[in-house]
């Protein structure tokens, strides 16, 4: 399978300057009421080469100066999929995390995975499977990111592929 699970997206710039001056283009002038709405998910294996069962995996990056805690957060994807993350998983700032199906090097094709979520989720394929989406919710249930696909404009990624956010969606006003 092809990724970049817990390594920074060669085409993804970084977290920016952090002097919270508000030069164009830097994270500095994203507006931010937390550490919530510093992390998004940045990539994902949706549908990995052969069984996906425990393949499967999603990353976060956190763009803020703050390190978040996910413990307490919750993860969600297709109708009543719901994984509560009940352990320490810290993303640093500038860092990522990466989440999946299992931390089981050997079954999850060779991914450094920092927390699985089990067969609490499992994400749609296509090809005669309903749209599906992941979403990210804090502590308090308070929604912090999510992506869909197979919805119309939203295809599903190539089998064996990750996907990843587009930089310059990023960079586009009151976007996160």
């Amino acid at each position: 399978d092809l990724g970049s699970p817990g390594a920074p997206n060669p085409s993804c710039p970084g977290a920016g300057d952090d002097d919270d001056a508000t030069e164009p283009g830097d994270d500095d002038d994203a507006t931010s009421s937390g550490p919530a709405n510093t992390l998004i998910i940045n990539e994902m294996l949706i549908d990995p080469s052969g069984l996906d069962v425990t393949r499967e995996w999603v990353e976060l990056y956190n763009w803020g100066p703050q390190t978040v805690d996910l413990n307490g957060w919750t993860l969600s994807s297709g109708p009543g999929e719901l994984h509560a993350i009940g352990a320490s998983v810290v993303v640093p700032p500038g860092g990522t995390v990466v989440l999946g199906t299992s931390t089981n090097t050997t079954l999850n094709g060779g991914v450094a995975v920092d927390h699985a979520w089990g067969t609490d989720i499992g994400l749609s394929n296509g090809g005669g499977e309903p749209a599906d989406f992941f979403e990210l919710s804090d502590g308090s249930g308070n929604f912090v990111d999510s992506v869909a696909w197979g919805t119309g404009t939203q295809d599903i990624p190539v089998e064996g592929y990750s996907a990843s956010r587009d930089p310059a969606f990023l960079s586009q006003p009151g976007r996160s």
